[in-house]
């Protein structure tokens, strides 16, 4: 399969609110504005990922200066074991590499949240 990605842009979150529902990853009491901010906060790495010209996957990054964080990571199901998040992990293959050789280093993490009221 040939997979497409690129920047979400505003016009396409509702269809990404769509695809997140289809994965069990939208929660009821979450809004449609929290991912016009998410959208503000971390532009140019919330990735759409694409067959032909349908949405099929998504994913997040947040940086702090310091930690990366991936959220909202979410491929439709009839997708998935398909190559497409090897797609989304070769996208980001370069940018891995620069900061490795930058001095960086990957580490585990494990997150706790809690869910709002």
């Amino acid at each position: 399969m040939e997979w497409k990605i690129r920047q979400v842009r505003e016009d396409e979150l509702i269809k990404i609110k769509n695809l997140l529902k289809k994965t069990n990853l939208w929660k009821p009491q979450r809004k449609l504005k929290s991912l016009k901010i998410a959208l503000k906060i971390s532009n140019d790495l919330f990735l759409a990922l694409k067959q032909k010209e349908e949405i099929v996957g998504t994913c997040r990054a947040v940086w702090d200066g310091y930690y990366a964080t991936i959220y909202d990571f979410a491929i439709l199901p009839k997708f998935q074991k398909k190559g497409a998040f090897y797609a989304f992990l070769n996208s980001t293959d370069n940018a891995v590499s620069f900061y490795l050789k930058a001095g960086y280093s990957l580490i585990k993490t494990h997150s706790l949240v809690k869910e709002p009221i």
